[in-house]
This record gives C-alpha cells, sequence and structure tokens, in this order.
C-alpha cells in the first residue's frame, strides 16, 4: 500500500521508503510564522539579494543545507545545518540534496493546511519500457543470428 500522497515509482519517479515518517514540523511551523510576520512568500527567499546573494549573480534558487540556514538566519530564523539536511531529505523528491522555491513552498501550503505526516523519498532505479526492453530483444537477436556479416532485418514492434 502506498502512502497518501505517495505515488508508486516509475523510472523518472521517486518511491515511498519503509521508513517511517520524518517529523519536520517544528522547521516548517517555524518558517511558516515567520514569513507570515514577516509578510514574506518562500520565492522572496530564494529570489531576494538580501535573502539570497547569490541570486543577482547567477539567478540561484536551489540551495543545499548550508545555504538553506543561511538564508534562513538572514530571514531572523535560527534552524540548525541538521533541521535543514531533514528539511532536503523530505522535500528534495528527485534525490539531488538540494531543495528549490517550488518544494519549500509546496511543503510550507501542506503544513498551513494541516499535513503533518512527511514520508522520506528516494531515487527509484529506473527501469526501462515493455516496448523498450522487446525492441533490444529483438535487435539483439537479430545481431545474434546474423554471424556471417549479411544484413539482416529485425522485427520491431510498431514499426514496418
Amino acid at each position: 500500500a502506498t502512502p497518501r500522497g505517495a505515488s508508486k515509482a516509475s523510472s523518472s519517479e521517486v518511491a515511498y521508503t519503509a521508513e517511517s515518517a520524518v517529523d519536520i514540523n517544528g522547521a516548517l511551523g517555524s518558517i511558516s510564522d515567520m514569513l507570515k510576520e514577516k509578510q514574506l512568500r518562500v520565492i522572496d527567499l530564494f529570489r531576494n539579494p538580501h535573502f539570497n546573494p547569490a541570486y543577482l549573480a547567477n539567478r540561484h534558487e536551489q540551495f543545499d543545507a548550508g545555504e538553506v540556514a543561511s538564508v534562513m538566519a538572514k530571514a531572523g530564523l535560527t534552524l540548525s545545518t541538521d533541521e535543514c539536511k531533514m528539511l532536503i531529505k523530505v522535500l528534495d523528491k528527485n534525490g539531488a540534496g538540494i531543495l528549490d522555491a517550488t518544494g519549500l513552498d509546496t511543503a510550507v501550503r501542506k503544513f498551513r493546511r494541516g499535513c503533518r505526516e512527511w514520508p522520506i523519498f528516494e531515487k527509484a532505479q529506473p527501469r526501462p519500457s515493455t516496448a523498450r526492453r522487446a525492441t533490444c530483444t529483438n535487435v539483439a537477436a537479430s545481431l545474434s543470428a546474423d554471424e556471417d556479416g549479411a544484413a539482416a532485418e529485425a522485427e520491431v514492434p510498431g514499426m514496418k
């Protein structure tokens, strides 16, 4: 059974791990409160040079744990590096080890709507599609059957 909010993995998606949901509610609550108090949006933390000086130079909108802690400190919120790492572990759905504005914004919105369970995601191993496997199998069989160098035609599904 896949937990609510988590999807079954496909070649480009991620899978829900067997680990229990992680509690990042304290950090998200603090971020949400700070944003309300300062009348900021999540995107402001990523695009405003006061919080993210690198944005003007390279339009950088993705943060690792150290950068998350730094940006939050500039916004007046103290989060430990461990809390930032946990945020990234839970909110980074592609496993790249970074937090982007969309991921944090979505999490803050879910938190404000009452979501308090946060599954940990990790990269799923890509699996070739059935049609691709069949094509590869047919081409490989064709090549191995034609050992004398003559051109052999492989029957590829959907192509004539």
